[in-house]
Parts: structure tokens; C-alpha cells; sequence
């Protein structure tokens, strides 16, 4: 029996044995649902085993399965997890369908690789195209403002004006803060200028499909220097997934006006003394024709005009009748001008029209966009028009072979972008009209001015006083603040897979712009007897950022739980600057305003080039584990030209974790639907200005001494520079630590992010100021430290 028993055993054992080593191998090809497009890297596993494969470039796989067969999962980010029963089938292809939650959780990282978010260690906030062409804004700066925690934006109301943006506050003392801005995996140049933009202010908001922003040196150290202020990438729309052809047109108008104003008293009149009187807009003595007139106001007291004083000590503004600007030598009821602050403001405008032409198919895609904007300011004669043409076209010359391009053109400029202090509005005396003043042309013939003996009289526009200020309508529309600019921003890319886990990518691009700037200071006119002549400004500036990049990419799954995701590249970035400016100090025919009409002796010419150079070599590493526990190691390494030689090399590495504790522990539940941890440690270097390390000699005509002109009214001067080099300088040093508890409740109805990071910048370069004594007045010096800790709730 026994004998029998384990005969039996022996024959079942090798039977089971001999069945479990059959296999038959089952192939298929992975495509999208939406747009037919192949889906390389797809996880494809045998249900309830270990067994599997990811597809290759062209979406195909191939499986050895079990003779009597099985179910198959395939699982890609931003698609859903599917499974087919496998039969008697040799070929099962799958048509993925797009998981819409997903992808709200896959953003945009450095290099433009897409990840799902879950695997980052650090915090990365993203914002859809489609958020920012509702109720837009001109300038793509302020519709990061209160949607992405940490990002702080001082918006600017002007047309065509720049905003400052911050990412967890400043890194540097003395240096730029603005973050790192990347268009479609290439930097542009954010130089900030409040009056006339920056590069963030020029892109289309209808071009943009989506912004990832990459907060502080734990997100950003792959990008070097500038990334220590976090980064700004943006990715346009490049038509892909467009079935056929497709049309996009968008039109968009906002109005705006001032929504509150100061509260000002409207009891008292300009003027002192409770005295309100207009003379000829200096103060003095009364003439002798308006005496009579003074005295039916002011029976008692001196008679001495207020028309000097800009504060409203004046009189009782109730009804009296005195002289004032636009009386000539009339009299008018003393009265409040309660609304005067709306007055000086007018209706903003903003239209915007675009045009986009989209197609693709399985060999590439294309769009190509048209743009303009036009917009007039709240306050007077200003206006701002950009015109953006961009193109975005990728190929596939083969299947291994791909060649992405993009290039915009951006055509912008003002008439106008002049604005006005603010002085004039808050001194202004609480019974002038302002519309009166915007009136000022029906006015020239009754102001009276002032008329020295001996001197020619005074041509000023007519104005309520003119000891301290014009008329700010004038100045507004006769001394323009206007500028042309061109922007070119393209790149190249070739993508070259080398084998089903290995690829290649060599890119270029550039940003290049130019703006010619012409500014009216001055014209031609007399005051208080002297005479100043027409003078003016013409500046032409010239920019270029080139970036050359090549980046080697492996990625494969080593087993169906282990999966590694590499890259190693080199870059080599340049930036070139050139500044020609001319101030026209006379003139010859006023209003005239060409560098041939004016008198040579009186102009003052300046001229600067700047050129730096920074070569990096990176290394980048992520790996996962049942896509739940991430792994990433980073390093990096520049040598820049403005720093010295021994400390022209810096390192910086980074290295982060994130474990989705709900997949590994199994822990989801109807209440608990997602838990993450998350640490990172970062370092990102930061160079120096250039010409920063040896003395350098300047022209006369520079900010830190202005007036003088050339000696001898033709030779020109020059003079060691006021702040004194540094040849010792070395790189600043961002080092950031973050740590992040993401959770959500109730199948993501309801989610709570918590992160604290420590930021602190060390060789600060600053320039400290120094005693005049030394002929100078700042030194360089890197002794500042600087700190940031913080606690983020969201």
C-alpha cells in the first residue's frame, strides 16, 4: 500500500512539475485609446506572479505565460490599470483609456521628464493652461498669484509691465531672486524691469498647456546656478493628440479701474495760513489789480499769494470767491473737488485675440499660433501692444528617431510707458479739478505766469502751482517713455532611441531680444525766468542666452517591482549683453527727437559689453520600488568664467525619498485613500555678476556719477570704478532641507500637505558699503549668511 502510495506521489510530482515548465509566448502591441498613438513602457504582468515585461519604443511586447494561460495587468501612468484574460490567444493588443485623476498627479520635473507625483520627494505645485485664459491676466506672472503656495508675486498694474516673483522668499542679500524660467526644457532670460518687462511677461498665456513650479534647491538642482530661487517651467502646446486638423480661436476682453482710493479731507483749500489764492503759480505778492478781489476774501492779514505751497492749509473752501489757475483774473467759488481722485484715472482696456492651427498623426505633429495683444492703462497715454507668432512641430524620421522644434517671435512696444510718480496726485490741493488739468490746452490763454523784469516769461503748461510740480497730464503726453522690442526664443531638439531603454537627446536653443528705448526728459521751456532746452534719451539694448545640452537617458524596469530611471548629460551656457545709450542734453529744434538735432558738447554717450560663460556636467538617478518607495540621487558640476580661477569648479549634489506608505503597508481604506512621506537634501552653487574680480575703469556719464561730461567738452574721461573687486570670490551655496506628509481622505475629496523646509544661502556676495575716505564707496564681500526655515499648510 505504501509502495503504491508513493509510486503514486512520485508520477503526480513530475506530472505537476513537467506541466509548470510549459509555456507559450503571447505578444501584442500597446496603443492609446485616445489617439491611436504607441505607448512605450508599459508594465505588462502576469496577474498573481512575478512574471512580466515592459513594452518597447513602438508599444510592442512579448510574454511567456503558462499553457493554460491567464490574466494580464497593464499599467502606465496617466492611463488605467486594465486587465484582459489572456484564452487561447497569441496576440492580445490593448487600446489604453486615459485615467483623468491620474493624470492630475503626473507633473513636469527638470529636463522636462514627466513623473508621477507620488515618487517625488520634494513639493512641486503644477497649474493647467486652461486656468490661465480664464479671466486672464496680460502677464502669466500674476496668475501664479494665490494658486501655488510658497510663490509670492508683486504684480505691477502697468501695460506691459513685469512682476517680481519669489518662490519661499529670497536666497540672496544683494543678488537675483527672480527664479529660473524654462520654456519648453530651455532657460529664457527673466531680467527683471518693472517699466518695460520681463521675459515671464512676454509668453502667451494661450500657448501654455501647462506650469510646473519647482520650489527651492530640493526641486531645482539639476538646473545650476539660477536654480537656487526655484524654477518656473512651462511647456506649450505643440498639438499632439490632435486628431485631423483643429482650429483654436480665443478672444478676450478686461476692463479695470482703481477699486479703492485715499480718504482726504474736502474742508480746507490749498494753500496756508487759511489763506487760498493763485498768483502766477510761484507765491508772492498779490498784484495790485487783484487786491480788491483779495480783500472781498480775506478782509484782514497779509496779502501774499499760496500758489507756491503744494499742502491744503488753506482757506475754508466754502464758496468764497478767490483767483485760481483756470480764472485768469476772474474770481470762482471756493469748492471741494470730492471725486478728484477718480478723476485723474481712466478705464483700462485689455484685448486680446488668438488664432491656432493644430494637427497630428502617427509620424509628428504641429501648431502654429498668432497672437496680439493690445492695452491701455488706467492712467493716461499709456498703452502696450506684443504680437507673438510661435511655432511648435515635432517628427518622427523613424522609429527610433524623432526631431522636435520651436520657435516664437515676439514683436512688442509702447508709444508710452511713462507714468507718474504719485506725488503730484497726493499734494494736489483738494479744490483742483483734475479733469480741468486734463483740459489744459482751453486754459493756455487765461493762466497767468510768472513774468520777471528783465527775463522772458515763463512758458510752463498751465497748472496749479508750479514750484514743485507740472502738470502731470503734460508730462504724461508730451514726454513719452517709448520702446521697440524683438524677441526671438528658439530650440532644436534630436531624440535618438539606441535601444528600448536607452536614448539619446542633443538640443540647442536660444533667446535673443533687442529693444530700442527712447525717453523725452525734457522740453523746451521757461521757469521762473530761466530757460531749460528739450533734451531726450536713446538706448539700445541687446541680449542673448544660448544653451547647448546633450543628455543620456536609461530607463527600465530590472523586475516587474524594480525600476531605474537615469540620466547623464553636459551643457554649455552663454550670455552675451551689449548697452548703447545717448543723452541728449540741448536739443536744437525742440521736439525733434534725432541724434543729428542736438548739440554735441552737451550729450553724453555710454557703451557696455558683458560676456560670461558656465560649463556643467550632471548626473541624475531615480529608482523605484513597486512604484510606492523612490530613490533620487543627483550631482552636479559648473565651472563659470566670473568666478576665479581656484574657485572656478563647484559641486553640488542633492538626494531625496518618498514612500507611499498606503501601497507598501497596504493601507488604503474608505476613509484613508493615500499617505505619503517625503525628505530631500539639496545644494544648488550660484556664480557671481560679471567683472566682479579685477578693477575695471568707467565713464563719467555712469549711475554712480552722473553730469559730468567729457573733459575739455570732447576728450573723453574715465575713472577707476567706486567699488572695489574682489578676486577672491567664490560661489554661493544654497543648501535646502525639506520634510512632507502628504494625505488624503475620502478617495481624494479632501487632502492635507504638510512640509517644512530649511533654506540657508553661505558666501553671500554682496557689496558692503565703505568709508568715503577710501575715494570709493562699496567693497565686495562674501560674509553674509542668509536663512529661511518655514512651515507650509495646504
Amino acid at each position: 500500500m505504501m509502495k503504491n502510495l508513493l509510486l503514486t506521489l512520485t508520477c503526480t510530482t513530475f506530472w505537476m512539475c513537467h506541466a509548470l515548465g510549459q509555456g507559450r509566448l503571447v505578444s501584442g502591441k500597446v496603443t492609446s485609446q485616445e489617439d491611436g498613438s504607441v505607448l512605450p513602457g508599459v508594465n505588462v504582468i502576469l496577474k498573481g506572479t512575478t512574471t512580466g515585461t515592459t513594452t518597447d519604443g513602438d508599444g510592442a511586447y512579448k510574454l511567456t505565460i503558462p499553457d493554460a494561460g491567464g490574466t494580464l495587468v497593464f499599467s502606465f501612468i496617466g492611463f488605467t490599470n486594465q486587465e484582459t484574460e489572456v484564452g487561447n490567444r497569441q496576440v492580445v493588443d490593448l487600446a489604453m483609456t486615459t485615467d483623468t485623476k491620474q493624470l492630475v498627479e503626473v507633473v513636469v520635473t527638470a529636463f522636462g521628464i514627466e513623473r508621477e507625483k507620488k515618487a517625488l520627494g520634494y513639493t512641486v505645485q503644477e497649474i493647467k493652461g486652461n486656468q490661465l485664459v480664464e479671466a486672464r491676466s496680460a502677464n502669466v506672472a500674476n496668475s501664479l498669484n494665490g494658486r501655488i503656495a510658497g510663490v509670492r508675486v508683486n504684480t505691477n498694474a502697468g501695460p506691459g509691465s513685469a512682476s517680481t516673483v519669489q518662490i519661499r522668499g529670497a536666497s540672496s542679500v544683494s543678488g537675483n531672486n527672480q527664479p529660473l524660467i524654462v520654456v519648453d526644457g530651455v532657460p529664457i532670460q527673466q531680467t527683471f524691469d518693472k517699466q518695460f518687462g520681463s521675459g515671464l511677461s512676454e509668453v502667451s498665456p494661450d500657448n501654455i498647456k501647462e506650469i510646473s513650479v519647482l520650489k527651492g534647491a530640493n526641486a531645482a538642482a539639476l538646473y545650476g546656478s539660477r536654480a537656487a530661487n526655484g524654477v518656473i517651467l512651462i511647456t506649450t502646446k505643440n498639438g499632439a493628440g490632435t486628431k485631423g486638423i483643429g482650429v483654436e480661436i480665443n478672444s478676450n476682453v478686461t476692463f479695470e479701474r482703481p477699486l479703492t482710493g485715499p480718504r482726504f479731507q474736502n474742508v480746507y483749500g490749498g494753500g496756508n495760513g487759511y489763506r487760498t489764492w493763485y498768483s502766477d503759480g510761484w507765491s508772492g505778492p498779490v498784484p495790485a489789480d487783484a487786491i480788491e478781489q483779495y480783500r472781498a476774501a480775506y478782509p484782514a492779514g497779509t496779502i501774499v499769494a499760496t500758489d507756491g505751497t503744494d499742502e491744503s492749509w488753506g482757506a475754508p473752501m466754502d464758496g468764497r470767491l478767490v483767483r485760481q489757475w483756470w480764472t485768469g483774473t476772474d474770481v470762482a467759488p471756493l469748492v471741494p473737488q470730492a471725486d478728484s481722485w477718480q478723476q485723474f484715472w481712466q478705464t483700462g482696456s485689455t484685448v486680446t485675440n488668438n488664432v491656432a492651427i493644430a494637427g497630428s498623426n502617427d509620424k509628428g505633429n504641429f501648431r502654429l499660433s498668432v497672437g496680439r495683444l493690445d492695452q491701455k492703462g488706467i492712467m493716461a497715454f499709456n498703452d502696450f501692444r506684443r504680437n507673438n507668432l510661435k511655432l511648435n512641430t515635432g517628427y518622427n524620421f523613424t522609429p527610433k528617431l524623432n526631431v522636435v522644434l520651436s520657435a516664437e517671435y515676439i514683436k512688442s512696444g509702447s508709444d508710452n510707458r511713462s507714468y507718474t510718480s504719485g506725488q503730484e496726485f497726493i499734494w494736489s490741493q483738494r479744490h483742483i479739478s483734475w479733469s480741468q488739468l486734463k483740459d489744459w490746452r482751453s486754459y493756455q490763454d487765461v493762466h497767468i505766469q510768472r513774468a520777471l523784469p528783465g527775463k522772458p516769461a515763463d512758458t510752463d503748461p498751465p497748472n496749479w502751482q508750479h514750484t514743485f510740480f507740472t502738470n502731470p497730464f503734460y508730462l504724461q503726453e508730451m514726454l513719452p517713455s517709448a520702446n521697440d522690442k524683438d524677441r526671438l526664443v528658439g530650440n532644436i531638439a534630436v531624440n535618438y532611441k539606441l535601444t528600448d531603454f536607452l536614448s539619446l537627446m542633443a538640443r540647442t536653443g536660444t533667446d535673443v531680444w533687442t529693444d530700442t528705448r527712447s525717453n523725452v526728459v525734457n522740453f523746451e521751456r521757461v521757469r521762473n525766468g530761466n530757460r531749460t532746452p528739450g533734451r531726450y534719451s536713446e538706448e539700445i539694448l541687446r541680449r542673448q542666452e544660448t544653451n547647448h545640452d546633450i543628455i543620456l537617458t536609461f530607463n527600465k524596469s530590472i523586475t516587474p517591482v524594480f525600476n531605474v530611471n537615469a540620466q547623464l548629460g553636459g551643457i554649455n551656457r552663454t550670455n552675451y549683453y551689449k548697452r548703447n545709450y545717448t543723452y541728449v542734453g540741448e536739443l536744437v529744434v525742440d521736439g525733434l527727437y534725432n541724434l543729428g538735432n542736438s548739440n554735441p558738447n552737451q550729450n553724453q554717450v555710454a557703451s557696455r559689453i558683458e560676456k560670461n560663460e558656465v560649463q556643467s556636467v550632471f548626473g541624475s538617478a531615480q529608482f523605484g520600488y513597486r512604484n510606492a518607495l523612490f530613490l533620487d540621487v543627483t550631482g552636479r558640476n559648473d565651472w563659470s568664467s566670473t568666478l576665479p580661477a581656484s574657485a572656478r569648479s563647484y559641486f553640488y549634489p542633492s538626494v531625496s525619498m518618498s514612500a507611499v506608505v498606503t501601497d507598501l503597508l497596504n493601507l488604503q481604506n474608505n476613509v484613508l485613500s493615500f499617505g505619503k512621506i517625503r525628505a530631500s537634501w539639496a545644494q544648488v552653487g550660484n556664480d557671481a555678476d560679471p567683472y566682479q574680480l579685477w578693477q575695471i575703469f568707467k565713464t563719467p556719464n555712469s549711475t554712480d556719477r552722473p553730469g559730468l561730461g567729457p573733459w575739455n567738452g570732447s576728450v573723453p574721461e574715465f575713472y577707476e570704478n567706486l567699488t572695489i573687486s574682489n578676486a577672491s570670490l567664490k560661489p554661493e551655496i544654497t543648501t535646502g532641507k525639506e520634510l512632507g506628509l502628504d494625505l488624503r481622505f475620502l478617495n481624494g475629496r479632501v487632502g492635507l500637505d504638510v512640509t517644512y523646509y530649511n533654506q540657508s544661502t553661505r558666501n553671500q556676495i554682496l557689496g558692503v558699503e565703505i568709508s568715503k575716505a577710501t575715494d570709493t564707496t562699496n567693497a565686495f564681500s562674501m560674509r553674509a549668511r542668509l536663512s529661511i526655515k518655514a512651515w507650509k499648510l495646504c
